[in-house]
């Protein structure tokens, strides 16, 4: 299947230009009085402090959305692999902390013994088809 060439490099004084006037039109919508405004204008400065920072250097902002969406990607293809989850080495497991309680001593000596996880009877089945 032939792969579909990347898209050419965003305008960067174009996509400056479009945060900015994105800004324009919050700070706009930010008019009151009182503690609100307050919060909502503080807000509004962090917001332009980074909009001012994003604007500088619009091609670190889309290298690290880039970097962001094949991270993603990564994860989610790790994630969908055939015996992705099963029986997963300890370094993998995200509570090591469980892995000698009662419970887990419980569940392995079951495991051992030749139980499998059934639901049939305690869960939604109550009988095998």
């Amino acid at each position: 299947m032939p792969r579909t060439p990347p898209p050419p490099p965003p305008n960067a004084d174009q996509f400056a230009q479009q945060l900015r006037h994105a800004h324009d039109k919050f700070s706009k919508s930010l008019t009151g009085e009182g503690t609100t405004q307050q919060v909502m204008s503080g807000f509004a400065d962090a917001y332009r402090a980074w909009l001012e920072a994003m604007s500088a250097k619009p091609e670190t902002m889309l290298d690290l959305q880039g970097r962001y969406m094949q991270e993603q990607l990564r994860l989610w293809m790790n994630a969908m692999q055939p015996g992705a989850g099963e029986g997963g080495a300890a370094a993998d497991n995200p509570f090591p902390q469980y892995a000698s309680d009662n419970l887990a001593k419980i569940k392995q000596s079951y495991a051992d013994a030749g139980g499998a996880r059934s639901n049939t009877r305690y869960g939604w089945l109550r009988t095998r088809t």
